[in-house]
């Protein structure tokens, strides 16, 4: 386990709650931000500065995943709560801290006793708890440490709706899966092979959540999905 920064030892909760509410929330939010900007910045690995790009991610799925979760009879603070904090180990930047973001936010919010939280900051980047770590460019150390924990794991319908949420962002705009993967093939310079799990998570997700709602849910979030990922110069089968 990665030493915890002081902000998160400063952090006192309301209650022995597993899931903060949202004001605790966005205070941890901003102090996740604060610490990452004293201490790293927000240069990724391009040398692109991405703090308005992870505001617009983080508050976009917590809004987003609320306004789903309204519809389908979820806790709609409960969603906004986990898509807000979903991402919220890049408090460390990963390209310079070495580790998997997933597993420092879980250590982070495991600390805080904020498990349900925990959770969520670990299967938004899983489709498969079994998953192939070759498909992952985290160190296999924090992969197997991972891969451990989510198979102690049962994912729930949080889990899933935050897997979702999190294929709607992609830079600044709200998009459609394709859009949404075929972002992540250029920024990792990654073949379709590679995020194929992803792809067809992601399509079945949107199956699923179609049907919980009773229409398209593209529709209902106002999204038009460019077909981008393949340009239909191959099959995905």
């Amino acid at each position: 386990m990665s030493t915890l920064p002081d902000f998160i030892f400063a952090f006192k909760k309301n209650n022995a709650a597993p899931c903060p509410s949202l004001p605790e929330a966005e205070q941890l939010w901003q102090a996740g931000i604060a610490y990452r900007q004293q201490h790293f910045g927000f240069l990724d690995n391009r040398g692109v500065d991405i703090k308005d790009e992870y505001i617009f991610h983080t508050t976009g799925i917590g809004k987003t995943a609320a306004k789903i979760a309204a519809q389908i009879g979820l806790n709609s603070e409960k969603a906004q709560v986990m898509g807000l904090l979903h991402d919220f180990g890049k408090y460390q930047d990963e390209f310079r801290g070495g580790r998997f973001h997933g597993l420092v936010g879980y250590e982070a919010m495991k600390h805080l006793g904020f498990d349900e939280v925990a959770k969520t900051c670990l299967t938004h980047s899983f489709p498969k708890q079994d998953f192939d770590i070759k498909n992952y460019r985290f160190p296999e150390a924090d992969m197997l440490v991972a891969k451990e924990i989510l198979n102690n794991m049962v994912y729930d319908e949080y889990d899933y709706l935050i897997q979702f949420c999190d294929l709607l962002f992609e830079g600044l705009n709200m998009v459609g899966i394709n859009a949404r993967v075929a972002g992540i093939m250029r920024r990792y310079n990654l073949p379709f092979e590679k995020v194929q799990t992803l792809y067809k998570n992601g399509t079945a997700l949107k199956q699923y959540f179609d049907a919980k709602l009773g229409k398209d849910i593209y529709d209902f979030l106002g999204i038009k999905d460019e077909d981008t990922l393949v340009g239909r110069s191959q099959t995905i089968s």
